[in-house]
């Protein structure tokens, strides 16, 4: 039996440990230390108030293929040598395959002046949140604010040339 293991929990951790499921003979782990999953794309909708927040949320568990070892915890460590991950709780965790898909962690501090210009609400995202990378229904609320507020004013719709998720989404 071969042993994969799967880092994030995300749309693409899951949907590739569903995959992966279907073809037999797999032991699939999944390491994800969240209790909800968030289906990210449609955050672009709810920003435009078409869609709401509360519904891109679902429990891991839900969303959690059967016969997936979820392991609840995060990794700390890669030791590729020896085909293991350590997690910060010191668990070591073998595998044979090893999937890294972690999701995106949005840092604006990296781009000089735009925390300032978020924290004003001149300039907004689809995915930041007040202290992870995760959107919230007031920060999206706020966005679809900002846009219908300022009606007579240019807007920036931004794409990197870049892979990104979502790479279409608004920034």
């Amino acid at each position: 039996m071969t042993h994969i293991l799967i880092i994030g929990g995300g749309t693409g951790g899951i949907m590739t440990a569903a995959q992966l499921l279907k073809k037999g003979n797999v032991k699939v782990m999944l390491l994800e230390p969240a209790e909800f999953h968030y289906y990210q794309p449609a955050w672009t909708l709810v920003g435009s108030n078409t869609y709401n927040f509360e519904k891109t949320k679902r429990t891991m568990a839900s969303v959690m293929p059967d016969g997936v070892n979820w392991i609840k915890e995060f990794a700390d460590k890669f030791d590729p040598a020896n085909n293991s991950v350590i997690t910060t709780a010191g668990t070591e965790i073998n595998y044979d395959y090893l999937v890294v898909s972690p999701g995106i962690k949005i840092d604006p501090s990296l781009v000089e002046g735009l925390s300032e210009a978020m924290d004003k609400g001149v300039v907004c995202s689809n995915y930041t949140g007040s202290s992870t990378h995760l959107g919230s229904p007031k920060k999206l609320q706020r966005r679809h604010g900002f846009i219908h507020t300022t009606r007579n004013t240019n807007k920036m719709w931004w794409r990197s040339s870049k892979n990104h998720v979502f790479g279409g989404g608004t920034l």
